[in-house]
């Protein structure tokens, strides 16, 4: 299946267009979603990108020379450009893992603003193996990057699942309505239709088991700061709740940019893992809360032990777990806590004081702890497998693209793997 490798420019392989502004007069509308080629946005009549399609990135802050499949039929915008390959002599998922990494970023062409233009992707020069091989080399990375969006796909079903129960059972209160309806206590008129959506369900509502039941009151009482809440129920305040603290700024020459056998500890920012460093702050998991920048309030969990920069509060519960304050968090508003305008941020004072929004049952929280840890013991798996399964294709991928690496070699290492 290996043989030679042959040069050739982009233009030879390759067709380019523009992607084309949405008319907002229909925006909106239609089943197809627009794809800027940073995210899938807006439903539109039209598309002009299929699944599977290659588009590169050609203009935007922090993508420009991204290289990305296209997930679904979209209407991709002008901050992009579709690359028609010639099916016969490149295969598609091939020309994407061949700019993985690296992208197309040196043909940046902009100084003001990042651009790439069609004339810059035409002499592109790009060596491609014998199309059987460039087949090879897609099917081995890329049942590493199927595995890997299994497990996040799985871990967002489990995440649905638990947000699910916590939403059930701290803001729709069902169990304490379930018992208030067969004690024949009085339903408080403002949870008159939540009730109703129960009394309906009938039998198709299952009984919790008696020792978690038993967690839960038959009967709500009214609060001046949040309304009817479930008897015995607390309102606590942020500092009551939380132990949050600042994480720590890390120089970006104490971390790299993928795992190893040292550099195994995620560094997590503001807005997700920044590197992985040899140190760490926590030995679990741990809810964030970004503290500076755009997305002030933005909930994270680490998921494992990490390091924490200065751009998040690292929160551990004073109530529940971590994993319930992370749940809680996320059905929580914080924009009422940031200040500034040219750099907004999240103070502690700030928080300190906050009232929060859901009444809380200590028992309660304790038992839906209990209840979601397979969900989280899953999750923490799945994703030290994908670090993992990241880790092994980013070192397959040079090493098949050059030839060092044999495709027989390649496909026994991922089937011991897998």
């Amino acid at each position: 299946m290996e043989g030679d490798r042959r040069e050739v420019t982009l233009s030879e392989v390759a067709i380019f267009s523009y992607g084309k502004m949405p008319n907002k007069d229909i925006l909106n509308q239609g089943e197809f979603p627009t794809f800027s080629g940073y995210k899938y946005q807006h439903k539109y009549p039209k598309f002009n990108c299929d699944a599977g399609d290659v588009i590169v990135v050609a203009r935007g802050v922090g993508g420009t020379g991204d290289v990305k499949l296209v997930k679904e039929k979209c209407y991709l915008t002008n901050l992009s450009i579709r690359i028609k390959l010639d099916s016969k002599q490149v295969n598609n998922r091939f020309f994407y893992y061949r700019f993985l990494n690296a992208g197309l970023r040196h043909l940046d062409s902009g100084s003001a603003q990042s651009q790439i233009t069609i004339n810059d992707l035409n002499n592109e020069i790009i060596i491609l193996p014998p199309l059987p091989e460039q087949r090879a080399i897609a099917h081995i990375l890329g049942t590493l990057d199927d595995k890997i969006e299994l497990n996040r796909r799985m871990n967002a079903t489990l995440e649905a699942m638990s947000q699910a129960l916590f939403k059930s059972w701290f803001v729709d209160f069902d169990p304490v309505i379930d018992k208030a309806l067969a004690a024949g206590n009085p339903i408080p008129e403002p949870l008159h239709k939540r009730a109703e959506a129960r009394r309906v369900l009938g039998d198709q509502r299952r009984p919790l088991p008696a020792e978690i039941e038993d967690h839960f009151p038959d009967r709500f009482v009214f609060s001046d700061e949040l309304g009817w809440i479930p008897e015995g129920w607390e309102n606590l305040t942020f500092e009551n709740l939380v132990d949050a603290k600042q994480g720590r700024y890390l120089p970006k020459t104490e971390m790299h940019r993928l795992p190893d056998e040292d550099f195994k500890y995620p560094v997590w920012g503001g807005n997700g893992i920044l590197g992985y460093s040899t140190k760490k702050a926590y030995d679990k998991p741990i809810p964030l809360m970004t503290c500076r920048g755009s997305n002030c309030g933005l909930i994270k969990s680490t998921r494992s032990a990490a390091w924490v920069s200065n751009n998040a509060f690292a929160c551990s519960p004073k109530v529940g777990s971590e994993y319930f304050l992370y749940l809680y968090f996320l059905n929580e508003n914080f924009s009422e806590c940031v200040s500034g305008s040219a750099q907004p941020q999240i103070t502690y004072t700030a928080l300190r004081n906050k009232s929060m929004r859901f009444p809380i049952s200590h028992d309660a929280c304790e038992c839906f702890s209990e209840m979601v840890q397979i969900h989280i013991d899953t999750q923490t798996g799945n994703e030290r497998q994908n670090e993992t399964l990241t880790s092994l294709r980013d070192i397959l991928l040079p090493r098949l693209l050059s030839g060092e690496l044999r495709i027989p070699d390649a496909e026994k290492l991922i089937e011991e793997v897998l």
